[in-house]
């Protein structure tokens, strides 16, 4: 009786200690639909995007699907996700799938024709910010992956979702690419996003994005009355070169009616400030001891950086404006132009199994592909929808036929890359 006992008592531990153990699986969401609905829902939206919440829901379902994680805290206190699907040979360079979890602001909701942050399905369209950009991209992204999860693929695919990259990255990828967790993934290739192409028979891959060069012009003079004939104005200094830069401008469009916007180089005057004001109001009979506008400069990938400077110098001419740069990159890295072309073709017969053609895109803005390029590798941006391009505007949206084909023209890209 008292082995009995015992032996109850052993099993009752036994059972005990498997309870400790014990997590109850986790169902995940089974199509790319419900899952953006649910991701959209998050409130992600800068200035204070909830990153804890969109991590947590992505590892979520990236447990439940038995994919491996891994959190990475960056040094500015945010975080970003790496969900990897190892491959069979660990020596070829992987291949990162990269999405920006945050989203711009939605302005006046008051003017969408359905809630932003809902996910809500109207007419086969689903309503919401970061539908196209970039929630969307990242979901077909991953079911793309997940249709593929007993599929044997040579190469490693990691799915990267970053923070900070509608205010620039500087907080997000750029610090991303210096940590040890991620020079330890070994990526050689990189996939980022790229826009709807407004086009229902063809999809645009990205393959280059102008390099932004930001800056302030600064004329200075002396405060003094506005009668003054003689007097030191800096707006009057100040005007002439923004003349110029409008000009320049305005040349600029005029060639883009022939060729890619993307292959030019633009100067958009984006603010001006000059003026005494006293309590609010301007002093309509003063000159300002300075005058100052700010100039958003990209820069073409036929260009280098140094080749954009001396544009600027030269329309600021021997005037005694000044000029400070308030954020800028560096020009990429040189990468093996051979392994660029595979990996577009490879894509590009992808995007053809579903009838579908390509054209090269030259972005005119600048995304955190510019990270993983200026890392030396090989990098593409793609957004496999056909939609008319919205990103940023009230009632963002993306038909639910452009994502589900969007999830089966990145699984047949990972098919021919990978596999």
């Amino acid at each position: 009786m008292k082995t009995k006992y015992i032996a109850f008592c052993i099993a009752v531990i036994g059972a005990g200690v498997a309870l400790l153990h014990y997590r109850p699986s986790r169902k995940g969401i089974d199509d790319p639909v419900t899952f953006l609905q649910e991701y959209v829902r998050i409130h992600t939206v800068q200035p204070k995007p909830d990153y804890a919440a969109a991590v947590s829901f992505l590892k979520n379902q990236a447990a439940a699907d038995g994919f491996v994680t891994q959190e990475i805290p960056l040094s500015s206190g945010l975080p970003a996700l790496i969900i990897t699907r190892p491959g069979t040979d660990p020596h070829l360079p992987a291949l990162a799938l990269n999405h920006h979890m945050d989203v711009v602001p939605v302005g006046d909701a008051k003017l969408w024709k359905q809630p932003p942050f809902e996910g809500r399905v109207v007419d086969g369209v689903i309503y919401g910010r970061g539908t196209q950009d970039m929630k969307g991209v990242g979901v077909a992204h991953y079911f793309a992956l997940r249709a593929l999860k007993d599929k044997p693929l040579k190469r490693t695919v990691h799915i990267i979702a970053v923070p900070d990259e509608e205010v620039g990255g500087f907080k997000g990828a750029q610090l991303l690419m210096k940590t040890e967790p991620f020079k330890k993934l070994n990526i050689g290739f990189a996939l980022d996003e790229g826009v709807p192409s407004n086009e229902k028979t063809t999809l645009l891959i990205k393959v280059a994005e102008r390099k932004p060069i930001q800056i302030r012009l600064t004329a200075k003079g002396i405060q003094g009355h506005g009668s003054k004939l003689l007097c030191d104005n800096p707006i009057g200094t100040l005007a002439p070169v923004l003349a110029r830069i409008a000009q320049f401008q305005e040349t600029q469009k005029s060639k883009a009616q022939n060729v890619d916007p993307g292959t030019l180089l633009s100067m958009n005057i984006t603010s001006l400030e000059a003026g005494v004001v006293n309590q609010g109001k301007v002093a309509l009979n003063a000159v300002p001891a300075t005058a100052c506008a700010t100039v958003d400069v990209r820069v073409p990938p036929t260009m280098t950086m140094a080749q954009g400077h001396e544009v600027i110098r030269s329309l600021i001419g021997s005037t005694p404006v000044t000029y400070e740069v308030l954020a800028t990159i560096e020009d990429p890295r040189a990468v093996d132009q051979e392994q660029g072309d595979l990996m577009y073709e490879q894509l590009a017969q992808a995007i053809a199994t579903e009838q579908l053609e390509t054209s090269p895109l030259y972005f005119e803005a600048t995304t955190d592909l510019r990270y993983y390029q200026h890392e030396g590798i090989v990098g593409l941006g793609f957004t496999p929808f056909t939609c008319p391009d919205n990103l940023h505007g009230i009632d963002e949206a993306v038909p639910v036929q452009d994502l589900e084909r969007g999830v089966r023209i990145m699984r047949e890209f990972l098919l021919k890359f990978c596999a």
